[in-house]
């Protein structure tokens, strides 16, 4: 939706001054504000935040006062307390021309402005709770700052700000249909990611403001999902990340997902909608999801154990053993067994009737005093995937665990093995006396100075030589591991 009236221009204007006005007058100092200061002393000494080292700066208790930052390169922890708005001046927590501050973890109540930038950069303002506010985070001229993690009632604004990161925040109205989500006021070169927006007026809002990149955002009941409002220039900004990526999710796409690929010209279902997603002449979502979009948690990296280390290609024996270990937090109990998969191919052993895994058992088998998962896999399966589909009879191989916690969390570990399978000189499926008389017959020679078809470099070390008669002798009478 695109708006050019002459009473929205002249309401924008007077907005913009107004707003320009009160952004670039400094703070005087108020009675009942606490101040961090330069030196990195507290003022009043009393206020319920302590520090050790002038650079982590924590909650005692909940505070009924604004808070002034002065002092660079620090943390502001909350430690989930609440900075409750009280009195003037109508701001929570205050940043004028400051950097590398972190303030995260606070409950903010209250407060018009609830965390005010002005001409700051690389700050980070992460995982906080912010209700009861006109506008949660406010920036101006201020660029390079991360806004994740939030639970940011109202919206987030910005003015005259660049290359900022809105990220993984949950913006919502209490008051449906009210006010934006976030507003951007000559502000380009932002990314918006893996946020969700409910219940505004207009979720997002674009005036002068071009080549931001928006995508992996839910936009859920709001009246317009975007409005885009222009003096003279339009705004023209990204809104996919390419396919199979994606884009955003819209409530009020109506859609289908009957093809898949860039060009959505595939039979079958890939989670996109067949159309794009039009918000005007200008922008377009090309890849709008399906469904609401849902982070992946981060991939845990397991510790895996394959025995054996050394494994023989021909047929012997009826399974491998993996000993699967997690990192500290994670718990081994917590894996979902039937999600394990050797290779993203084999699943764990099961035994009929009914299905279960064999035998799975949790030990401490290194004996590290860390748990470990005991998972069998079928070796004929493995040993058939290693020698056709790999191509790989002699050496080193790198086997990859995979697998889900039951909370949906994805693990993944891998083992380097060594196989060894040789002695099929006549490549005709068994190791037998012919395939030692043509070991015999190029004893010496490289690969490519032996006989047509014939393979009797046994551990491919480019030369038949001695070992690839032992590796015959330790073969004798095997046959080749079956077609998967």
């Amino acid at each position: 939706m695109k708006i050019k009236a002459v009473s929205g221009i002249m309401l924008t204007l007077l907005m913009l001054s107004m707003v320009t006005l009160v952004f670039n007058i400094q703070p005087v100092r108020a009675s009942g504000t606490i101040y961090i200061q330069a030196d990195g002393s507290v003022d009043p000494p009393t206020a319920n935040i302590t520090t050790v080292d002038n650079a982590t700066y924590t909650f005692t208790d909940n505070i009924h006062d604004s808070i002034v930052v002065e002092r660079d390169n620090i943390v502001v922890d909350g430690v989930g307390f609440t900075l409750q708005g009280a009195r003037p001046p109508w701001i929570g927590i205050s940043l004028y021309d400051r950097s590398g501050i972190t303030i995260k973890n606070i409950k903010i109540e209250a407060f018009p402005i609830s965390i005010y930038l002005v001409r700051s950069s690389n700050n980070r303002i992460i995982e906080n709770t912010i209700t009861n506010t006109v506008d949660s985070i406010s920036l101006f001229e201020s660029s390079d700052n991360l806004i994740a993690g939030n639970t940011v009632e109202q919206g987030i604004s910005m003015y005259k700000s660049f290359h900022n990161t809105i990220s993984g925040n949950v913006i919502y109205s209490g008051t449906a249909g009210k006010d934006d989500g976030i507003d951007f006021v000559s502000s380009s070169d932002n990314t918006i990611t893996e946020n969700t927006i409910v219940n505004f007026r207009f979720g997002i809002w674009f005036l002068e403001s071009s080549t931001n990149i928006i995508y992996h955002n839910n936009f859920i009941d709001n009246i317009h999902q975007v409005l885009i409002s222009y003096l003279d220039e339009p705004s023209i900004n990204v809104w996919d990340d390419g396919y199979p990526s994606g884009g955003n999710y819209w409530s009020d796409y109506n859609g289908t997902d009957f093809c898949n690929g860039p060009y959505q010209n595939e039979t079958g279902y890939d989670g996109i909608g067949d159309t794009p997603y039009f918000i005007d002449d200008n922008n377009e979502d090309n890849y709008p999801l399906m469904n609401p979009w849902t982070p992946t948690p981060p991939t845990v990296v397991a510790t895996a154990d394959v025995v054996p280390n050394t494994l023989n290609l021909k047929s012997e024996g009826e399974w491998i053993t993996c000993y699967i270990e997690l990192p500290e937090g994670h718990n081994v109990s917590d894996i979902d067994i039937y999600s394990i998969r050797l290779n993203d191919t084999f699943p764990v052993s099961l035994l009929p009737n009914p299905p279960v895994p064999v035998p799975t058992e949790i030990g401490d088998y290194d004996n590290d005093t860390i748990p470990d998962l005991m998972v069998k896999f079928n070796r004929t399966a493995l040993t058939s995937h290693i020698y056709h589909t790999l191509g790989i009879k002699y050496g080193n191989v790198t086997l990859k665990i995979t697998g889900n916690l039951t909370d949906g969390t994805p693990f993944e570990g891998k083992d380097t093995i060594r196989v060894i399978f040789g002695g099929d000189a006549d490549l005709n499926g068994l190791i037998e006396m012919p395939d030692f008389y043509v070991w015999r017959e190029n004893f010496g020679k490289t690969p490519e100075q032996c006989q047509p078809h014939m393979h009797p470099d046994f551990n491919n070390n480019e030369i038949v030589e001695l070992l690839d008669f032992y590796i015959w002798r330790e073969n004798f009478g095997a046959t080749t591991p079956q077609q998967p």
